[in-house]
């Protein structure tokens, strides 16, 4: 496998199955559509809408050279602070043994994360890609993910994961949207 659940955002497990520690901080190049947001447009009373360049490997691409993976249109990097942070797995039957993960000092996003396997040999990394959006009055902005790439050095493949060309955001949800008794009923 290339790629893996907790890739999502570069991390999406549970902290408790970890022992964490902040190691350091610097500056990385973090992968992004764009450093300036993309424009929101609205398509009904509550609804925004956001098209998005899409995200060109070099295997979609003719005649271009490189590891297929590699993002060959639309991928910029910027220079961003960061906190280096450590992660320990303390559960036994889980693949990785130890992360290390790059995250954004400002958007505490996490743009790299190197993993080694539970016998402390690195094997892996993972680079996440954001895109930014903006209403047209500045009314909402996010920091959205729309890219992963797994990348497992010891087989010399990767997986490529999100990449999508559009997204809405939903407004103006009713008050009681997100009780307990409406996570209910939506998970039924």
């Amino acid at each position: 496998m290339d790629i893996y659940a907790d890739d999502l955002n570069c991390y999406g497990g549970k902290v408790e199955y970890y022992r964490w520690k902040l190691v350091g901080e610097g500056e990385v190049f973090a992968p992004v559509l764009d450093p300036y947001p993309i424009a929101q447009e609205q398509v009904s009373p509550s609804r925004w809408q956001v098209d998005i360049p899409y995200f060109q490997a070099a295997y979609e691409t003719p005649g271009a050279t490189g590891a297929p993976w590699q993002i060959v249109e639309n991928l910029k990097f910027v220079l961003r602070p960061v906190w280096i942070i450590e992660g320990k797995s303390e559960d036994p039957y889980y693949n990785f043994g130890k992360v290390i993960m790059y995250m954004d000092k400002d958007m505490y996003r996490i743009y790299w994360k190197l993993v080694h396997n539970r016998g402390g040999e690195y094997f892996y990394n993972a680079m996440c890609a954001y895109h930014f959006v903006r209403r047209p009055d500045g009314s909402h902005t996010a920091a959205v993910p729309n890219l992963v790439i797994g990348v497992n050095d010891k087989r010399d493949r990767a997986a490529l994961g999100g990449r999508y060309t559009s997204q809405f955001f939903e407004h103006d949800f009713d008050e009681d949207h997100f009780t307990l008794s409406t996570l209910r009923e939506l998970s039924d």
